[in-house]
């Protein structure tokens, strides 16, 4: 982006910031984020930043559409603004949030922490499907989510748990049939990948000490285990379970 570009975009910039109609807001956010997009890849920490500061302004009094049109562009961006991003993560509408809070690399765990305590579950549940979860934030999810948020943390491979926060979702998997199927699954999974592939160092399993609860949660459960996921945990290699495999998973 040239100085001159810059000099007419700023120049617009505040005519649609201090007196501009709804429209012409849209339509300048639109043209900033188009930009910024396009050059992503070559601009340096201080260009993004003043993208940021761009994005933030012209958001003020936007309505909840089009921050969610908004939200969604981002999401994908490896390099997006951090604290336009940051803002929508936070939003209170969970259309405007859900995009970034899912998908968005650029929102710090403190911050995804910050709104598990504190927004509403399809806040949490977006939360939930992100490709990493480390275990202080499951144990805020675990805490405040509801049977939705549980049965996606048991369903995501890249959540990890601590004790307490695995403990608790066995807990209630006693009163939840289908919770206890994803936890069993999960459970032999991540067994018989540990045996096959990971020897050397590997990857944190379900806590030995919730196994025989869980294996009781499963068969108690209306429907039995007999499907097993043939795509093993990431970074591991398929495996096909066997019968033989899944009665010897369990300690």
């Amino acid at each position: 982006m040239t100085n001159s570009a810059s000099a007419v975009l700023i120049a617009e910039l505040e005519g649609a910031v201090n007196g501009g109609s709804p429209e012409r807001r849209v339509k300048m956010l639109r043209q900033v984020t188009d930009l910024f997009l396009s050059d992503a890849d070559r601009l340096n920490e201080k260009q993004i930043g003043v993208f940021d500061d761009v994005l933030v302004r012209l958001i003020e009094r936007m309505e909840s559409r089009t921050l969610a049109q908004l939200s969604t562009t981002l999401s994908n961006s490896a390099l997006a603004p951090k604290e336009i991003v940051r803002q929508l993560a936070y939003h209170e509408e969970a259309s405007v949030a859900v995009p970034v809070l899912s998908k968005s690399n650029r929102i710090s765990e403190g911050d995804l922490i910050e709104i598990a305590n504190t927004r509403g579950q399809q806040h949490l549940l977006a939360i939930s499907s992100r490709e990493t979860l480390n275990e202080p934030l499951t144990d805020a999810l675990i805490k405040r989510g509801n049977s939705q948020v549980s049965h996606a943390l048991a369903n995501n491979t890249g959540a990890r748990f601590s004790d307490q926060g695995y403990s608790t979702l066995v807990e209630n998997a006693e009163k939840d049939g289908e919770l206890a199927q994803k936890l069993g699954l999960r459970s032999i999974s991540r067994s018989v990948c540990c045996a096959n592939c990971c020897r050397k160092q590997p990857p944190r399993c379900a806590p030995s000490c919730s196994r025989p609860r869980l294996r009781k949660c499963v068969k108690k459960s209306r429907r039995p285990l007999t499907r097993l996921p043939r795509r093993s945990a990431s970074r591991c290699r398929r495996v096909w379970i066997t019968p033989r495999q899944r009665r010897s998973s369990w300690p």
